[in-house]
């Protein structure tokens, strides 16, 4: 499954890769992250990080690795450890003088219960995951203002 959502953020294309990219502050803005650190020495291609996702009762401990880093454009990255897996993207783009963020994910069923669960809930999963990425983007768009 693929989801996209967009939203403008009135600040500079680096202004708002520095944010999305310091996952110091991921807890801040992104649904469910308690919190967040790096375990490689610094961010950019390949980097390590980790965060502690409690989307409601239990809390799980997801691992990344970031797949491309480009700043200001682009920042990928896909969860090498955890729950489940995904891969999530944030493209930049000039917007007079503001900034387009689009946050994509891509998030496919990695067991038999996942996929059956896919089938049953696939409309439903979809707009709930697009509610979460417009809900992301706004809380993301706030705290890049503050």
């Amino acid at each position: 499954m693929k989801l996209s959502a967009s939203t403008t953020i009135p600040r500079s294309r680096a202004d708002v890769f520095a944010f999305i990219s310091d996952v110091n502050k991921m807890a801040r803005w992104m649904t469910g992250v308690t919190s967040a650190r790096l375990l490689s020495g610094e961010m950019g291609g390949d980097a390590r990080f980790v965060y502690e996702y409690r989307p409601s009762w239990r809390s799980d401990r997801i691992e990344m690795v970031v797949v491309s880093f480009d700043p200001p454009n682009s920042f990928c990255t896909r969860s090498s450890r955890g729950p489940f897996q995904f891969e999530g993207c944030f493209f930049l783009e000039e917007a007079g003088e503001g900034t387009v963020v689009t946050n994509t994910i891509e998030a496919g069923p990695d067991s038999l219960s996942t996929k059956l669960a896919t089938l049953l809930l696939g409309p439903f999963l979809r707009r709930s995951m697009q509610k979460r990425l417009l809900r992301e983007l706004t809380a993301l768009e706030h705290a890049v203002v503050e």
